[in-house]
């Protein structure tokens, strides 16, 4: 899903943007949603905190008032939403040109820049037009996103290439589990229930055990013992072992 937010502190213009958002949004069907739209960029910063982990799955676009009249400046905002979700969509709206020289200086790379003024300017064209482009970018990345690992480890968001990833099984500690690649372990809080639920690339093998059935170098069925390319090998129990015939005959 895009979601989009919205940061505008005069009540006018707010509502206006809102209803091209909403609008366009319906009109379309896109797989869309205006998340928020308020006159605080603290409301964007909580939730997109809030929500780091979950919104990884989704795009974002912002729009922001650039000129903000707030202890928060726009600019401000926008080299955060930079800073924590580097792949965003940013789009500033001002009734000033200076301010896009700062947001250059900056280094915020917005996608798009909206100056109002006093001529006859098209803003809502221009918001639909960046909606668009958005959306058909969200598009593109829904397949990339297939293939990436997100996870939490402390305060941070990692991201991994999923065929990177040898095998998960649960940890000793409660409630977290051991991602296995060829260079490390790592440890973090979830489960291989909700991993596996999330990420079905990845063969069940064993209770608390999954696998990348895409490094699986050696089935003893026998035995049965999978051998990974890292030369781990991990115990099948006895009603996966079709499963695991069956993936790695796989094309």
């Amino acid at each position: 899903m895009l979601l989009v937010l919205l940061c505008e502190d005069k009540p006018i213009q707010l509502k206006e943007y809102c209803t091209i958002i909403q609008n366009h949004i319906m009109i379309n069907e896109f797989n869309s949603k205006l998340q928020i739209a308020t006159s605080n960029p603290i409301d964007i910063i909580d939730f997109l905190t809030r929500e780091a982990i979950e919104i990884f799955d989704k795009n974002i676009l912002v729009f922001i008032d650039i000129d903000l009249k707030n202890e928060i400046t726009g600019l401000e905002l926008g080299k955060w939403v930079r800073t924590s979700f580097p792949l965003a969509q940013i789009v500033f709206i001002t009734t000033d040109i200076k301010y896009l020289f700062l947001a250059v200086e900056a280094r915020i790379s917005p996608l798009d820049y909206i100056v109002q003024n006093h001529s006859n300017y098209n803003i809502k064209g221009r918001i639909e037009e960046d909606l668009r482009y958005a959306y058909d970018y969200y598009l593109q990345c829904l397949n990339l996103k297939k293939e990436l690992f997100k996870f939490k480890l402390g305060h941070e968001i990692k991201i991994l290439p999923l065929n990177d990833i040898l095998a998960i099984e649960a940890s000793t500690n409660p409630h977290k589990v051991i991602l296995s690649t060829l260079s490390e372990k790592i440890e973090f809080s979830s489960s291989s229930k909700d991993i596996h639920r999330q990420h079905i690339k990845l063969l069940k093998i064993n209770r608390g055990i999954l696998v990348n059935p895409e490094n699986i170098i050696h089935f003893n069925v026998s035995k049965r013992l999978v051998t990974l390319t890292n030369s781990c090998r991990y115990e099948v129990s006895f009603r996966h072992i079709k499963d695991v015939k069956r993936a790695i005959k796989a094309p």
